[in-house]
């Protein structure tokens, strides 16, 4: 098993994305608009709230019920919302923006001009994730390549509870920077070298990783922020933020164990995989948080 310098870059929200939030979704709605302004009455709809002191561009930002399409409905193009104020967004999957004319829906239908912006989707009264996310972000690489990490060798003797925790007393663990690797000739320039075990023919199956870093404060409004993990590394991994699995790449579905093998084996491992994801707000603690990271062979 070889874990090469892996480094993460995460696109850290800009500061008008912490100035717009969701402030209040109503997925039943039996009391707001009951007249049709626009195309239906009693429709669902999305309030939006500027929290600084001054108007804000909506320019690319999006609104989605989807975690795997964060981009669903962008909002159109020159939206703002003033300083303090808030903003409806109405959610019956008409796709249209506010200002555009068109004709009831029968005959002899009058012409309207449309009082709000309406997304391409509409809620579930059962209830569903909601996401506001955008682009105006700058990233940030926050784990930089060849940075320290706790890490544990041991998994050939010991089993782990609760490592991924941010609780967890990792003061036992080594500390070292990559690259990591067992010495293999054909992994150049390994900065750690992690144990073989007691067994030179039966190399630990997995090694186990820890990185902590501090949020002052956790981003309001269910935003959400894409992350890139970059490393090379054989065979796969499970990335763990805060104690709970975000990503696994090449394992297969279910418990994962230390004795859990990889689904196929890398090559060349020296080449770097991208892999992408996002987190939310409420994946993230006041405080100390930490990426907890497992590195399988096949």
């Amino acid at each position: 098993m070889r874990f090469l310098s892996a480094f993460l870059a995460v696109a850290l929200s800009s500061n008008t994305a912490a100035e717009i939030r969701i402030n209040e979704v109503a997925a039943s709605n039996v009391r707001s608009f009951p007249n049709a302004e626009d195309f239906e009455d009693y429709p669902d709809w999305i309030e939006l709230f500027n929290t600084s002191l001054k108007p804000e561009s909506l320019n690319g930002f999006y609104l989605s019920d989807d975690p795997q399409n964060l981009k669903k409905w962008p909002f159109p193009r020159n939206s703002t919302i003033n300083p303090s104020e808030h903003l409806v967004i109405v959610a019956d999957g008409y796709d249209k923006p506010k200002g555009m004319e068109y004709s009831r829906n029968y005959v002899g239908g009058k012409k309207f001009t449309t009082q709000f912006h309406h997304t391409n989707f509409k809620l579930s009264s059962s209830g569903e994730e909601l996401f506001l996310s955008h682009d105006q972000r700058k990233r940030t690489e926050v784990f930089p390549r060849n940075s320290n990490w706790t890490y544990f060798d041991k998994a050939f003797t010991w089993t782990l509870i609760d490592w991924q925790t941010p609780k967890y007393d990792d003061s036992s663990w080594k500390t070292g920077s990559g690259i990591f690797g067992h010495g293999d000739p054909k992994t150049p320039n390994i900065e750690t070298p992690i144990s073989f075990g007691p067994d030179l023919e039966e190399k630990p199956i997995t090694t186990y990783f820890r990185q902590e870093f501090t949020l002052p404060s956790v981003p309001a409004g269910g935003q959400v922020t894409p992350v890139s993990f970059s490393s090379d590394f054989n065979d796969a991994v499970v990335i763990h933020l805060n104690g709970k699995e975000i990503l696994r790449d090449n394992l297969p579905d279910g418990p994962i164990t230390k004795n859990t093998l990889a689904v196929k084996a890398v090559t060349p491992f020296t080449n770097t995989r991208r892999l992408e994801f996002f987190i939310s707000a409420d994946q993230l603690i006041s405080g100390e948080n930490v990426w907890a990271i497992e590195v399988h062979q096949a």
